[in-house]
């Protein structure tokens, strides 16, 4: 009973949890900066990444091992249950497609830790059974991450399975180990999970409304493209950076011909058809293009849209072909058919703009040009030269 109690309580057990949090963080921010030095070289990463992993749980067990001053069963078995947690929680958020290499380098690393501390005294039939269902439950949970994450009783089961394997891998080595103290791991191990599940679980439900509130404040509800609000505050965020690096940023305006008649003659249902259609040909046309451009719905009828790293010219192109598309489709609401144009004008960024405002008024300014000269037109204004005082 002692031994049960001591494994659940434990030796600074609140020291040793409150430390999990800042390895788990410390292997994932190591790792994306593994990603992002080896980006061209596959091989080197897959290496550095896995002696990320195993560096960081021999780290881990090196300190637990300094916060414990008594050794109840054994230094290498002592805290296994903590060590799990991180192997757990790795395996549930990793992304990488080859997560199961560094486990399996940690799993057979401490069966061969148990194997010299026991003089090779082992079951060997039980350490293979044990090491083959650790791995191979660590692996089902790494391709299903997802559903089990959401699936209570399925998530139970795997963390049961999970430290029950473990356990068995312990068991082939250590003859000696009480079973209270068998019990106490695994329960520990699955009750400490279960607390750090409900924990993503609720952290996940915080995100997930931050995120949709997020969007439906920064989204126009009828195109479901990006409203105004967004568009000021992206603006505002990204003129002063591109001027700064004297990179290329380009607004197009644009607008639909005629919608006030659309309005007028057929109702104000068939306005909002013909508005979500457009924007949605802009939008998808742009992608197909890969132009990146940004459509946002500037109000009534206009949109704008925000090319980073796009030179007018470049925009001018992209918008003639957007036009081009919205020319050649049929709007079809009830039993009307509609051909619907727009005009188009575009504005980049130049030394004189003295804010956003400078590039919007232009970029405005090109689209009444467009309006003045019959519609279904585009008109560019180009940059002056010269530097803003």
């Amino acid at each position: 009973m002692e031994t049960l109690i001591y494994e659940f309580i434990g030796e600074h057990m609140i020291a040793k949890l409150l430390c999990l949090p800042s390895i788990i963080g410390v292997i994932f921010i190591m790792q994306f900066g593994l990603q992002r030095r080896f980006m061209n070289n596959q091989t080197m990463y897959l290496v550095t990444y896995t002696l990320n992993f195993v560096a960081w749980l021999v780290i881990a067990k090196i300190v637990f091992n300094d916060l414990q001053d008594v050794v109840v069963i054994n230094p290498y078995v002592n805290d296994v249950s903590l060590i799990l947690i991180i192997i757990f929680y790795f395996v549930m958020i990793d992304t990488q497609r080859y997560t199961i290499i560094p486990i399996t380098i940690s799993t057979l690393l401490f069966d061969a830790v148990l194997l010299v501390s026991s003089h090779f005294n082992v079951r060997i039939g039980l350490l293979i059974i044990g090491t083959i269902i650790f791995l191979g439950v660590s692996y089902y949970l790494s391709k299903n991450r997802h559903r089990i994450i959401d699936t209570f009783v399925e998530y139970e089961v795997a963390t049961f399975v999970f430290s029950a394997a473990a356990w068995l891998i312990v068991l082939a080595v250590r003859r000696d180990i009480p079973h209270g103290f068998a019990l106490a791991f695994v329960l520990k191990f699955m009750i400490l999970m279960t607390i750090v599940h409900y924990g993503n679980v609720f952290v996940r439900e915080l995100v997930t409304r931050f995120n949709n509130y997020e969007i439906e404040v920064n989204t126009d509800p009828l195109t479901n493209m990006k409203n105004r609000r967004l568009l000021d505050k992206v603006l505002n965020e990204v003129v002063p950076y591109f001027r700064v690096k004297q990179l290329p940023l380009t607004l197009g305006m644009f607008d639909i011909d005629s919608f006030k008649q659309f309005n007028d003659t057929y109702g104000h249902d068939m306005g909002d058809y013909v508005l979500t259609r457009v924007a949605n040909l802009v939008n998808d046309t742009l992608q197909q293009r890969n132009a990146d451009g940004q459509v946002f719905r500037y109000g009534g009828e206009e949109f704008v849209i925000v090319f980073r790293g796009v030179t007018a010219d470049v925009a001018a192109e992209h918008l003639a072909t957007v036009m081009e598309v919205i020319r050649d489709n049929s709007f079809e609401f009830g039993n009307h058919y509609l051909k619907v144009t727009i005009s188009v004008g575009v504005a980049s960024m130049c030394p004189t703009d003295a804010n956003v405002d400078n590039v919007l008024k232009r970029a405005d300014q090109s689209l009444y040009e467009s309006k003045r000269q019959g519609k279904d037109r585009l008109t560019v204004n180009q940059p002056k030269k010269g530097r803003r005082d």
